[in-house]
């Protein structure tokens, strides 16, 4: 369930992809981007759009995979060269990631268990308001939780970066959000 993904255009496909650039609205299991710093990764996002029949299905697995190798921009060969990321900075951009990969993982594992509480709960209808709002509680706690920790690893992402850097990274992010969002 859990592809790391920005949860959009963005980590949908190091967080659209471990996150891919897409910054989204907060959906459950979507953090909201901040304009700064969503250019560096995408939200996370483990939905995926059902498919309309069986020859328009994607593996899994290999989507989870494509999903991580575009995560990494830091890391491709040619984002490096567009972007100008020296190996020192796409080290430190690594080391960063991977410092935050457990607690952003175990943060959207508990929006979703919270989410699924709160449908559940919701869908029952049996439940006293108290109850409700306790379960809600619980969600957007957690989402505020997601939503710090992804905050603070993009900040210490965006340090690494020079202000050239910045702004290259930010118009092939609105390059890739202009082409998830036209219609099809």
């Amino acid at each position: 369930m859990l592809a790391l993904s920005l949860s959009s255009p963005l980590l949908a496909g190091a967080l659209a992809s471990v996150l891919a650039f897409v910054p989204g609205p907060a959906r459950a299991g979507q953090v909201p981007s901040d304009d700064a710093l969503a250019c560096l990764l995408p939200v996370f996002d483990s939905q995926i759009a059902p498919a309309e029949s069986k020859s328009d299905k994607i593996d899994p697995k290999a989507a989870e995979a494509a999903a991580k190798a575009k995560a990494k921009w830091w890391r491709s060969e040619e984002l490096r060269a567009q972007f100008a990321i020296t190996d020192a900075q796409s080290t430190e951009l690594d080391r960063i990631f991977h410092t935050f990969y457990a607690s952003l993982k175990s943060g959207m594992e508990d929006v979703d268990r919270y989410h699924k509480d709160v449908s559940k709960i919701m869908a029952e209808g049996s439940s006293s308001e108290v109850d409700v709002l306790h379960a809600i509680d619980k969600l957007e706690a957690a989402k505020a939780s997601l939503a710090r920790t992804r905050m603070l690893m993009l900040y210490r992402m965006y340090r690494v970066l020079s202000p050239d850097q910045r702004i290259k990274v930010k118009r092939y992010q609105e390059q890739k959000d202009a082409v998830a969002s036209a219609p099809r």
